[in-house]
């Protein structure tokens, strides 16, 4: 009977430690940020790129040239996060994620910085100190 009592009451602060947590501005568990930075490397000219997860749209957008552009956010624990990246200039186009679960596993780390040039998307990959070369524009 004292072992049940003695279980009963650690329920009950797990749950309301649970529900401290919810409800508090400060999570017990900190939340970490992923960046992702898209860079212009074009000599002279601007794209247009439209970036959006399930949850979130970010918009059209236009990037000039030697210009960056950056977004943050945090990940949902319950269900997957991708961010997906539609770019275009003059006739070319490409759409792939500039962040998702599998990419966390390949590159690692919570930064993913991409290089948009005229021959394709390069993402920094921090194992390899260097841009690897992921998609090419589709005309």
């Amino acid at each position: 009977m004292k072992q049940m009592i003695v279980f009963q009451f650690y329920c009950f602060l797990l749950v309301l430690l649970y529900a401290f947590a919810l409800s508090s501005s400060s999570s017990i568990i900190p939340e970490i940020k992923h960046h992702v930075r898209i860079t212009n490397n074009f000599k002279n000219k601007p794209f247009d790129y439209h970036c959006k997860s399930r949850d979130d749209d970010l918009g059209l957008r236009t990037l000039q040239p030697k210009g960056e552009w950056e977004f943050t956010f945090g990940l949902d624990l319950f269900k997957p996060t991708f961010f997906n990246c539609y770019f275009s200039y003059e006739h070319f186009s490409s759409t792939f994620d500039v962040y998702s679960r599998y990419l966390k596993q390949e590159v690692g780390g919570s930064k993913f910085f991409w290089t948009v040039q005229e021959d394709g998307f390069y993402l920094y990959h921090p194992k390899l100190g260097q841009n690897v070369k992921l998609h090419v524009w589709t005309g």
